[in-house]
């Protein structure tokens, strides 16, 4: 899996001028694979009817601007259909349980049992 520096995204998301409040859903996304909102989650399955039915305001205005994001500065495994969807997000998904189940093994080991 090809890393994406945090600082790399933001810069990215600044220089395509996404909105500051849908930010933290697509660093989410990218970085640990959790499922955004309905209009992201279009946007990174490449649905364009369901990003336009979504979209507020704003959003609708800037569809072209999270593409441009996307292509010039995620990994192109983390969107453009839903099978690729799927499959970012249950990668992250078995990362997020092998690192909860490695802490709770921390916690037993040190006889800390409040998690």
């Amino acid at each position: 899996m090809e890393m994406f520096s945090r600082d790399d995204l933001v810069k990215g998301l600044d220089l395509f001028q996404i909105p500051e409040y849908m930010r933290g859903g697509l660093l989410r996304w990218i970085e640990s694979g959790i499922i955004p909102g309905n209009f992201l989650t279009a946007i990174i399955k490449n649905d364009l009817r369901r990003s336009f039915e979504y979209a507020d305001d704003e959003n609708s205005f800037r569809i072209h601007s999270y593409i441009k994001f996307l292509y010039n500065c995620a990994p192109g495994e983390c969107w453009g259909s839903e099978e690729k969807v799927k499959s970012w997000s249950m990668k992250h998904k078995i990362v997020r349980i092998s690192n909860f189940e490695l802490r709770d093994e921390d916690h037993e080991e040190s006889g800390d049992t409040d998690g």
